[in-house]
């Protein structure tokens, strides 16, 4: 991949996700204005040859089908292994909380419906960008 396309393809990623959960109108909007702008932005980057949009775009299509597919079957999978540890995550303390405002003790996952897909893979992505941008801070 073009390194002065990936901004575009992090972004027709997410459009992807918000059409997978059913944000359609979210997804257009995302499509029209920042992907829009940054496939222009990394179109006047390159000043040799235009990039291959069509191969790159349905690339990223088969990409996030394949990482829901698979988020598919393996959600099911962690919410049935991490119920049968009776682990729950619980929301971390923060140092200084009140005794009052600390959270609640971890609780069985039993009979919670399993995580949706889309959602598995959309926080992925946050954790990927927020890595992405301490890495970003480091080098500066």
């Amino acid at each position: 991949m073009p390194t002065a396309c990936g901004p575009a393809l992090g972004i027709y990623r997410r459009v992807c996700l918000l059409r997978a959960k059913g944000e359609h109108e979210r997804a257009a909007r995302l499509e029209s204005e920042d992907f829009s702008r940054a496939m222009a932005e990394a179109n006047s980057s390159r000043a040799e040859s235009p990039l291959p949009w069509p191969e790159l775009l349905a690339a990223e299509d088969r990409r996030v089908a394949d990482a829901l597919a698979f988020a598919e079957v393996l959600a099911p999978l962690l919410a049935e292994r991490l119920a049968a540890t009776g682990f729950a995550a619980a929301p971390l303390a923060v140092p200084g909380d009140a005794p009052s405002t600390r959270p609640a003790p971890r609780r069985p996952l039993a009979g919670l419906p399993p995580p949706d897909v889309a959602d598995l893979i959309e926080g992925m992505l946050e954790q990927e960008r927020s890595e992405e941008g301490r890495r970003q801070l480091r080098a500066s």
